[in-house]
């Protein structure tokens, strides 16, 4: 990651871009500590991991695309989720024969994953976890763009794991076709890094993995929500204080949310032939990195 402020010109929706390597970042990357701020005021002691059915339905999801991935190059082993959020994807590898670990940043999320799952958690940064750890497999879905050095991060994750171990990243895609409208779900005021999979290649090239595959994959909600937040007057913001209310919410689903989860789903039927003609053009809007460390 190029570090000098001066090297980034403005691009769309006061994010900066990196004229060498093309990087687009936030403009509060530079600020002090700004990634633990995030943590705390975001996912801090009243966060939920599980607040409503749709939301366990949708991981549920998302877990599987993720063990399609993986298990066609590797069925067993240890395997560490970063930034695991609920814990549901521990459990599901757990189920299929894997011997799980997980690490966060948010004592409410290790918490919640250790008294729901019974499965062993790491509260702290990847830098902390014990030298000796080695895994076979690290997951980090959804991690890479909170952080404010996401190569060291890279690097602590390869220096803990096993030679020809896997990685499997997916963090938001900024080249996506709704990253042009003010409303993508990519635009977050927590996201620090946005990535593309030109980016992201390099920088875990840069980190010392072989990157075995790159691809996109678009969400099917992915377009409701852009058009919603951008043609509704100020429902970004208001998507954005939802989030919140959403992620320090109890469970329980109210019939406004089945309804409007409804809609989500029924869009994503509609929009499904244009979804992976999004995908095949490397236009999805999440990249996904696969990788190995050798050596």
């Amino acid at each position: 990651m190029c570090r000098a402020v001066s090297g980034y010109d403005r691009t769309r929706f006061g994010l900066l871009r990196c004229g060498t390597c093309g990087l687009v970042v936030s403009p509060e990357i530079w600020r002090p500590q700004i990634g633990e701020l995030m943590e705390e005021e975001w996912f801090g002691e009243s966060w939920n991991a599980m607040p409503s059915f749709w939301s366990r339905w949708f991981e549920a999801m998302g877990n599987r695309r993720t063990f399609n991935r993986i298990r066609q190059s590797q069925t067993s082993g240890a395997m560490l989720d970063i930034g695991f959020g609920s814990g549901s994807f521990l459990a599901y590898m757990h189920a299929r024969g894997w011997t799980v670990h997980g690490c966060d940043a948010s004592p409410s999320a290790c918490d919640q994953a250790a008294r729901r799952w019974a499965i062993p958690t790491h509260c702290g940064e990847v830098d902390s976890l014990p030298d000796e750890a080695r895994y076979d497999l690290v997951v980090t879905n959804h991690v890479l763009e909170h952080v404010q050095d996401p190569q060291k991060m890279l690097e602590a994750i390869r220096r803990r794991m096993r030679p020809g171990g896997q990685l499997h990243i997916a963090v938001p895609n900024i080249a996506c076709w709704e990253a042009r409208l003010a409303g993508w779900t990519g635009y977050q005021p927590y996201h620090l890094t946005y990535f593309s999979q030109e980016t992201l290649s390099r920088i875990v090239g840069d980190a010392g993995f072989r990157v075995d595959a790159v691809l996109t994959h678009e969400q099917f909600a992915g377009w409701f929500l852009a058009v919603l937040g951008t043609v509704v007057p100020g429902c970004s913001g208001s998507a954005r204080r939802e989030k919140r209310a959403e992620m320090h919410a109890r469970p329980g689903t109210s019939p406004l949310e089945h309804a409007y989860r409804a809609a989500m789903a029924l869009s994503g039927g509609v929009t499904w032939p244009m979804r992976r003609f999004q995908e095949y053009c490397g236009r999805g809007d999440e990249v996904v990195v696969l990788a190995r460390k050798f050596g």
